[in-house]
């Protein structure tokens, strides 16, 4: 089905069938009630199903949200103007300020990217201890992270090399602290319905 994810309780919500495998990247923290999405969708899974989410990282997205807030406290409208202001602001903010460093992403190069980044009228941003809250609520086993990136798997394997499912969430929670980029784009992991 397809329709807005702000109305996912309305649209998946009489929904009788169940499902075996259950995708959702970039979807949940753009709901006013991210949870409240999450819950409708591990009802919808069959026992033994699986659910793959993506969710923004708090700490992975720190500058972003340093220059959402800059954006916000200039009241920069979402049109192509705006957009070009906002820009123009940041890089020339200092290189050690908070927000500055949204610069580099690739996303901030193009208006529409950008509008996303940076003018998304509805964005939460979560923490591996809220996402493992959530994975006990909803009755959920966490499995684990996606990473894509070599580098991050290898320094997190050493890290941690009695983690060897690397399903601990705790630990996870602490790697992050040591690394804050670990999760800059999103969380990506897989739970399984028991």
């Amino acid at each position: 089905r397809e329709g807005d994810a702000r109305r996912l309780p309305e649209i998946l919500g009489g929904i009788e069938e169940r499902f075996d495998l259950i995708e959702s990247s970039g979807v949940l923290h753009h709901m006013a009630d991210p949870e409240a999405g999450w819950a409708i969708l591990a009802g919808l899974l069959k026992p033994g199903g699986f659910l793959k989410l993506g969710l923004y990282s708090a700490t992975g997205r720190q500058a972003i949200t340093a220059a959402r807030g800059l954006v916000a406290a200039q009241n920069l409208p979402a049109s192509i103007e705006g957009i070009r202001q906002a820009r123009q602001a940041i890089r020339a903010l200092p290189p050690e300020h908070a927000a500055r460093k949204v610069a580099e992403e690739l996303d901030f190069a193009s208006a529409s990217g950008c509008r996303d980044l940076l003018f998304h009228v509805q964005e939460e941003c979560f923490t591996i201890p809220r996402i493992g809250d959530a994975i006990r609520r909803f009755g959920l086993a966490f499995l684990g992270f996606e990473i894509a990136d070599e580098g991050t798997r290898a320094a997190y394997a050493k890290a941690y090399p009695e983690d060897r499912r690397r399903d601990d969430l705790d630990r996870w929670r602490q790697f992050e602290e040591q690394r804050p980029q670990s999760f800059r784009t999103m969380y990506q992991f897989w739970c399984r319905k028991p």
